[in-house]
């Protein structure tokens, strides 16, 4: 925390002869106090870093170390009573030599009283606690640990930020680390100024969920932009863009009072704005309360990313037993905090995300409290086992008195689990459940009535056209303040009791057309996984009166071709598109919609099939997902787009399909359905070198022999008269604007028609065997590489880039042959081929490079654009763009791979 104006010190004897003079405690009974530092903490030392050194180099200080931040990951050694313990030291002060730690700690052991003084692990290692250097650990607060196991670190970069001698010399940044193995996940974020400023940010605290990608939510304490102290931050991981939202809630509430071991330190002595932050467990709302404030406040979380008018649905939920120094949710909707006053972890029982409830009763359930143990409560972390974890590390001691007294770790068992566990039930009440007592005092508090003077503000990190757009750009969808909202729906067990087919739908005069297709008639390839993979256009007319919402649905009935019914697999319908919470005043949905968990213009949208059935974790699970039969299924498939209005909203967010039929059932006013058909064709591409979606061999790159892999295809249609060949990684460089440069690895054209398979090791040459090789983009660039510019070169991500690259080796069958060209360009050739596109073949190669175990992620160099119109495609054929007719992609079936093989055997 910050320090508080300068008040009388007593010694560090005198603050401990308080404990003598406070009450007994008031506690649960069950909350367990697992270790205790007494007087200092300490650290595992190697021969590299040597204690004597730091004490004499004054790189360690044992007074300055103090413990905030805590997370746990239970059962991780072959002892199944130890936890894993990660823990921060903050670098409020010189002479912490290390940031972020790790603990093991026997359970056990513990069980017979404390385990003193254990030592701190530097995590994931010494080399990151540097400082100084900027691709390093410099100041961690707080941190969070996700569902994948990787661990969200906020990093504000400054250190000694209450010596009066703040330094600033590294930026704040996010980095996101394996727990398992210590290594960089990917590239670290660096905050832009306007975000998080430099010389002024305090990044505090961090709620995390998995909903669109990833989102992160994090409170910066004292960052001040454009005069406004403290704000909420928040984070986009597939973006890679954040944006600062500031609110006169988010202010220190004036007069509240602070007491600390019995001692009254007066009022406003921690005068703090937005410090803690919580979210409920289906993510929609995100909870957040100044250090010197006892009002609880949400926000839509959505309507943070998708350009509503976010300052509308901020709700005060009312007010809890005292100041808190962070909060956290279960998954049951219980919000736990801390009482600073008062010694004790609280729980909020009745907690209404919505705020349309009575006013709440039970908002001071005592859950642990201890005057000997848990002065000054600070971050929450959850085990497996259902027990909540927190740091008393009696911080009043350090900045008011000027001494360290203590530190405990302690676990509280709550019978639930993380609010990123999911929705749970709350176990019935037991006796430690009880309302507090005169020994758990409260705060002289003011109420409801937060400073509201000044008008909420927000800014973004150079958002692109694909990001979400920020707050500052309201729409018409934006979102309705709680005494608005409608009535919600309650969705039912998870036991299905309404599908599709059995759902009451009204007659009316709704109908739902497609610029891009007829009813009845056939998708283009654009929309599929063989073109572009966008979402088409999409309009409607003939709105039932009283129309809240609309829900927009696509399945493929026909997913599962008969000869592969049980035992094989297990028949359903593949989930391509959810939509839903669309605002009543639309009339269209734009082509291209990007796979956000809301959309642009209002309204969400849910997991398909890639992620409920494949487990996909990226954004590519969200949303629209284009027609893609099995590889050997030539079925014509059909694609209903079935579009319902609504007689009012449904509640939660990233809802599936099956959720979203429940939900509406009984409350629609009318549907349309517009459907198209698409089947794959057998023009098909493939190699012995790798299948369908598989990784790419290393020989094959820039880390190996950086050549060519070897090639066949089938099916040729007919009127073909040259085939092209092209391999672009789309996303080649991530921009600090979230958008990506493109590189070109592989352009080949005038390839005759009677060639039917090329071997690996394609010479770099412009002609050859009377095929036509453009320049790569090393040759455009006049970049030095093997291929010398022209012909193939292999995946090469760049230094310090962990990204998955996906490689698309798209395969044209054209009705022309083409202008050969010394300086053809990826875009050049696409713009050569339109109007000549017969079908497209598309072989994904997949490729990644390894973080070394505890390094860090240079920034990538730029790379200067090839020229031409940004590449729109995500699929990597671009036939779409051009236009084309009907495509396939047919490579890493066992019948075609066989084939293949026995081709390049003749080589």
């Amino acid at each position: 925390m910050r320090p508080p104006r300068p008040s009388s010190r007593p010694s560090a004897s005198a603050v401990l002869g308080l404990l003598a003079l406070l009450p007994a405690s008031v506690r649960s009974q069950e909350e367990e106090v697992v270790a205790s530092f007494q007087g200092q903490i300490n650290y595992v030392w190697d021969e590299n870093n040597v204690e004597a050194d730091y004490l004499a180099s004054g790189q360690y200080t044992p007074a300055t170390n103090v413990i905030t931040g805590i997370k746990v990951n239970a059962g991780v050694s072959a002892n199944p009573q130890a936890a894993e313990v990660f823990l921060a030291v903050p670098r409020w002060f010189g002479g912490v030599p290390s940031t972020l730690n790790r603990l093991t700690l026997d359970l056990t052991a513990a069980q017979g009283g404390p385990i003193q003084d254990p030592p701190l692990e530097p995590f994931p290692s010494w080399e990151m606690q540097e400082v100084g250097n900027c691709t390093a650990l410099q100041y961690v607060q707080s941190f969070e640990i996700d569902n994948d196991g990787n661990m969200w670190v906020i990093d504000n970069g400054s250190v000694d930020i209450f010596t009066g001698n703040r330094t600033d010399t590294c930026p704040p940044k996010l980095l996101i680390i394996d727990t398992a193995t210590g290594e960089l996940v990917e590239e670290p974020y660096i905050f832009p100024e306007d975000v998080v400023p430099r010389s002024t940010g305090f990044l505090n605290d961090i709620a995390v969920s998995g909903i669109g990608g990833g989102l992160a939510y994090i409170t910066d304490m004292t960052g001040n932009v454009g005069g406004n102290v403290g704000a909420l931050i928040t984070y986009q991981r597939e973006t890679r863009t954040s944006a600062r939202f500031y609110d006169p809630s988010m202010a220190a509430e004036p007069g509240l009072s602070w007491t600390f071991m019995g001692r009254d330190l007066g009022a406003d002595t921690f005068a703090q704005p937005i410090e803690a932050v919580a979210l409920t467990p289906d993510g929609t709302r995100v909870l957040y309360s100044a250090l010197q404030g006892v009002n609880t406040y949400s926000v839509d979380a959505i309507s943070l990313f998708n350009g509503a008018d976010w300052a509308s649905t901020i709700v005060n939920h009312g007010t809890r037993q005292g100041p808190t120094d962070g909060f956290t949710m279960d998954c049951a909707g219980r919000l736990f905090y801390s009482d600073l006053n008062s010694a004790g972890v609280f729980r909020w029982d009745d907690f209404d995300a919505t705020g349309t409830a009575d006013p709440p009763s039970d908002t001071g359930v005592i859950v642990a409290q201890d005057n000997d143990t848990m002065w000054w409560t600070d971050t929450f972390g959850w085990d497996d086992d259902g027990y909540l974890w927190t740091t008393a590390n009696f911080l009043p001691a350090v900045f008011v008195d000027q001494a360290f007294l203590r530190a405990n770790i302690v676990r509280i068992p709550t019978g639930t689990g993380s609010y990123q566990a999911g929705a749970c039930a709350a176990p019935p009440p037991t006796a430690a459940a009880v309302a507090p007592t005169a020994a758990a005092p409260t705060a002289a508090a003011p109420t409801a009535a937060a400073p509201t003077a000044a008008a909420p503000t927000v800014a973004a990190a150079t958002p692109t056209a694909a990001a979400a757009p920020t707050a500052a750009a309201p729409t018409a969808a934006a979102a309705p303040t709680a005494q608005a909202a409608p009535t919600p729906i309650i969705l039912p067990a998870p036991e299905p009791t309404a599908t599709v087919a059995t759902l009451s739908v009204p007659d009316s005069d709704l109908t739902l057309t497609s610029p891009a297709f007829q009813d009845g008639g056939d998708i283009p390839t654009r929309y599929t996984c063989f073109g572009d993979d966008v979402s088409p256009p999409l309009s409607w007319s003939g709105v039932p009166p009283g129309t809240r919402s609309f829900v927009l649905l696509l399945q493929d009935p026909d997913s599962v071709p008969p000869e592969m019914d049980p035992p094989f697999v297990t028949p359903f319908a593949w989930t391509h598109w959810v939509g839903y919470n669309i605002p009543a005043d639309a009339r269209e949905i734009p082509e291209g919609v990007p796979n956000y968990s809301s959309f642009e213009s209002g309204g969400q949208q849910g997991p398909n099939s890639l992620a409920t059935v494949n487990g996909d974790a990226s954004s590519r699970g969200i949303g629209y997902t284009g027609m893609c039969p099995f590889p050997m299924d030539r079925r014509v498939h059909r694609y209903p787009f079935t579009l319902y209005a609504l007689s009012t909203t449904l509640q939660s967010a990233s809802l599936t399909h099956d959720e979203v039929v429940q939900a509406m059932d009984g409350n629609i006013l009318g549907a349309a359905t517009l459907t198209g058909v698409f089947a794959r064709s057998d023009f098909a591409i493939g190699s012995s070198a790798f299948t369908e979606g598989g990784d790419i061999p290393v020989e094959y790159s820039c880390d190996g022999a950086d050549v060519s892999p070897a090639l066949g295809w089938a099916n040729i249609p007919e009127g073909t008269v040259s085939l092209a060949l092209t391999v672009q990684d789309h996303e080649a460089v991530l921009n600090p604007d979230g958008t990506y440069t493109p590189w070109t690895h592989w352009l080949a054209y005038n390839i005759p028609p009677t060639l039917t398979f090329v071997g690996d090791d394609v010479p770099h040459m412009a002609s050859y065997n009377g095929v036509t090789q453009g320049p790569n983009s090393w040759g455009l660039n006049d970049y030095p590489h093997s291929s010398g510019g022209i012909g193939y070169g292999g995946m090469c991500p760049n230094e310090g880039d962990y990204r998955k690259h996906r490689y698309p080796f798209t395969l044209y069958a054209l009705s022309a042959t083409l202008t050969p060209r010394d300086d053809m360009t990826y875009d050049d050739l696409l713009e050569a081929m339109r109007g000549s596109i017969l079908d497209t073949a598309v072989l994904n190669g997949y490729y990644q490079r390894r973080p070394p175990a505890g390094g860090t992620a240079p920034a990538p160099p730029e790379i200067p654009d090839e020229g031409g119109d940004p590449v729109e495609t995500q699929s990597g054929s671009g036939s779409g763009r051009l236009g084309t007719g009907g495509a396939a992609s047919l490579a890493g079936t066992s019948l075609l791979g066989l084939a293949i093989v026995g081709w390049f055997g003749v080589v």
